[in-house]
């Protein structure tokens, strides 16, 4: 089912789909598809492709598509961990430790990288969700953190 259709244009989050988190939008009516790309933790989106090329649709839509995306965020970040049974595409992100239990995803100073398949997105009713990680420190210990932006 389409997350959402803005005239003929349906959004999508496809369970092959690959990382970065995406949204893939079709337009079968005039021919074509593009992919914006959000973060599970970051604010902001930015366009992958369009497909072909020749039938691209103007930047006010995609811009238009973009603007929606972000409208939607939250809605798109649960789709994909629940379309893509838990991936979340932060594996090996490096990470900055900004107090216990917390840390910054691409921080100036990394002291930390995130382990494999052990970051989780988590939702509570009435709360926006979020991401907790196991990260391990260049010292060698593993904690249990959340990803900030």
């Amino acid at each position: 089912m389409a997350l959402w259709t803005h005239k003929n244009i349906k959004a999508w989050i496809y369970k092959n789909d690959h990382c970065e988190p995406h949204v893939t939008f079709v337009c079968r009516a005039d021919g074509w598809t593009a992919r914006i790309r959000f973060n599970m933790v970051k604010p902001g989106v930015a366009l992958v492709d369009v497909k072909p090329l020749k039938n691209a649709p103007s930047l006010a839509v995609l811009n238009l598509l973009a603007n929606q995306l972000v409208q939607n965020l939250g809605a798109c970040r649960m789709e994909w961990w629940l379309t893509k049974n838990g991936e979340l595409c932060l594996d090996n992100k490096d990470v900055e430790r900004l107090a216990p239990g917390k840390v910054l995803m691409d921080g100036p100073a990394p002291s930390g990288r995130i382990i494999s398949k052990l970051a989780v997105y988590v939702v509570r009713p009435g709360i926006p969700g979020h991401v907790i990680a196991s990260v391990c420190w260049s010292d060698g210990s593993i904690t249990h953190s959340e990803i900030v932006e």
